[in-house]
């Protein structure tokens, strides 16, 4: 029952969630070459299908090695080691500061909290630029 109702029925209304401008971000990234990770609470393979996108590595609190849920980083450390980067090298976009920021704080992960009226692609273009340059 957990699984239909925290893993499928979302399904069904993920896209009217989804930011406007992430399918701009992550093709800016990609096409940068800038490799992506993903970390959820829940498996993230179908909630990014239904949204049209693809990441070079997908982690999951209820994976075997992580079983932990945010705001505990083992999935932030896990997800860098999988992509062969640091911590430091990353940069953890979320939407709930007490659960996401506050996971990238303990990880030592630079991070952005994404709210209302805030413009993706000014944040994004901003951190691009930023990290491009190290």
């Amino acid at each position: 029952m957990v699984d239909r109702w925290v893993g499928q029925v979302p399904l069904n209304y993920i896209n009217s969630c989804r930011h406007p401008e992430v399918l701009q971000l992550f093709e800016c990234v990609t096409n940068r070459g800038i490799a992506t990770g993903i970390f959820s609470d829940y498996p993230p393979q179908a909630k990014l299908a239904h949204l049209g996108l693809s990441s070079d590595c997908m982690v999951s609190a209820i994976d075997r090695n992580v079983r932990r849920l945010k705001p505990d980083p083992t999935g932030l450390f896990i997800t860098a080691e999988k992509l062969g980067v640091n911590v430091e090298q990353c940069l953890f976009i979320g939407d709930r500061d007490d659960r996401d920021g506050e996971c990238a704080r303990r990880a030592g992960m630079p991070y952005v909290i994404l709210g209302q009226g805030k413009q993706l692609s000014s944040i994004a273009n901003d951190l691009l630029n930023q990290f491009l340059s190290i």
